[in-house]
């Protein structure tokens, strides 16, 4: 399978350990779906050009470097598409909500799209996402942010054309521009 390019899932796969001398996964340009476990630096050596992941499983693992890491994420100089989904029904209730996320400059530096699902992150860590330089598609599916305000700041996501918020608590206020006085 050295010509494979696009390897999909409809189950999280754990990789076993890949051999240094092995040239399998030069060519593969998507993987979706894996487990945490599977974000590891041998593994992603090998996928240079890959250019979407889908992640699925105690992202708290891979987060929190508990078993995988998300450093060999960063790794991955041509990533543009990520997703992200914590599996929350094998969670215990303490890690269903996740802590938060990594400082930006650990994310690929050409990812564009970002999918996050399940995560519970408190609103104040979409700093870390509006700082992403190239994001364009930001979706936040089914409590990947849970508390009722965000307050936005500005200069955050320069290049955000499509924002997508699915299943939250968060309540929408908007404050129309004050009239200058005439």
């Amino acid at each position: 399978m050295i010509q494979l390019r696009h390897f999909k899932t409809n189950a999280s796969a754990t990789l076993s350990k890949i051999a240094k001398i092995s040239k399998g996964g030069e060519q593969i340009q998507t993987l979706g779906t894996i487990s945490p476990e599977s974000c590891r630096e041998d593994v992603f050596s090998k996928a240079r050009n890959l250019k979407k992941l889908g992640v699925r499983g105690k992202l708290a693992w891979l987060l929190e470097n508990k078993k995988g890491s998300f450093d060999s994420l960063g790794k991955l100089g041509n990533l543009e598409k990520l997703k992200l989904i914590n599996d929350i029904i094998l969670c215990s209730g303490a890690e269903r909500q996740l802590r938060g996320l990594p400082p930006a400059y650990k994310f690929p530096i050409k990812l564009r799209s970002l999918t996050l699902c399940d995560t519970s992150l408190d609103w104040e860590h979409m700093s870390v996402l509006a700082s992403l330089d190239k994001l364009e598609v930001l979706k936040l599916k089914d409590k990947a942010f849970w508390g009722e305000t965000w307050e936005a700041t500005d200069g955050g996501f320069r290049h955000l054309e499509v924002l997508h918020i699915g299943r939250t608590n968060l309540k929408f206020t908007y404050n129309p521009p004050k009239n200058p006085a005439t």
